[in-house]
């Protein structure tokens, strides 16, 4: 009613750390899942053609539902949200399906997953289908860089989309509170100098009692800093807030 933005409305938008936590403990199960779907694999000296198909439906590719479906069938007691997880890892281009491709990266990127290498050849410094071992490390090191750099880009995709969402519920926060544009930037830059250096703010942030961890702090800043200068001028506090 005053116009103040109470700390419970910043806690109310800002509330994340418990859902980064179930995050994280996801992200680690969906390890482990990966390692045992590899060791089935491995048991069986599953080819990747063969092992694909276990999956893949009529189109040759694997949706997610049936990916799901197979890993319940394999009982290796994967529970849903880990086998969803554990889909969006090895769908590196966030397609919605993977390929053989992405199937054959996902799951037999490191040698020791890869059946198709014989132990006759690797004692001989080549393989059974007459390719140097030496030219197929160099192969797997280009893929595996290229499939880094793919996560790399689908993590600062996300990164920046949850940004966006925080500065959107900032956004409709200050529109609730009727809060000016001069005001709102009177809070944030603390040592009045007109811009808005990163510690000013953190700083503010810190203390209106917002629950964010220092990477979402990184990312909005980085998000509103829209320049790259590392400093918030009015106007582009303005453009992400107002």
């Amino acid at each position: 009613e005053d116009g103040e933005i109470t700390e419970l409305d910043f806690r109310q938008v800002f509330g994340m750390s418990s859902r980064d936590d179930e995050r994280r403990e996801l992200e680690m199960q969906s390890k482990k899942a990966m390692d045992a779907v590899r060791s089935v694999m491995l048991e069986h000296r599953l080819e990747v053609e063969e092992a694909f198909k276990a999956f893949a439906d009529s189109k040759g590719v694997i949706t997610r539902e049936n990916f799901c479906k197979a890993l319940a069938r394999a009982n290796l007691e994967i529970s849903a949200p880990v086998a969803n997880l554990l889909f969006d890892d090895v769908d590196v281009d966030s397609s919605g399906t993977i390929d053989i491709t992405e199937f054959k990266e996902g799951f037999y990127g490191r040698a020791e997953y890869r059946p198709g290498i014989s132990m006759e050849g690797a004692s001989s410094g080549g393989r059974a289908d007459g390719k140097d071992i030496d030219e197929e490390l160099d192969e797997e090191k280009r893929r595996k860089e290229e499939k880094e750099r793919i996560r790399e880009e689908r993590k600062e995709r996300k990164k920046r989309a949850i940004a966006e969402g925080i500065i959107d519920e900032i956004r409709e926060l200050l529109e609730d509170v009727e809060i000016t544009l001069l005001e709102a930037f009177g809070r944030f830059d603390q040592d009045g100098n007109g811009m808005l250096e990163y510690d000013d703010f953190k700083q503010t942030l810190i203390e209106t009692g917002i629950t964010m961890n220092e990477r979402q702090i990184d990312a909005v800043f980085d998000v509103v800093d829209a320049d790259g200068d590392g400093r918030v001028s009015i106007r582009e506090f303005k453009r992400a807030f107002f």
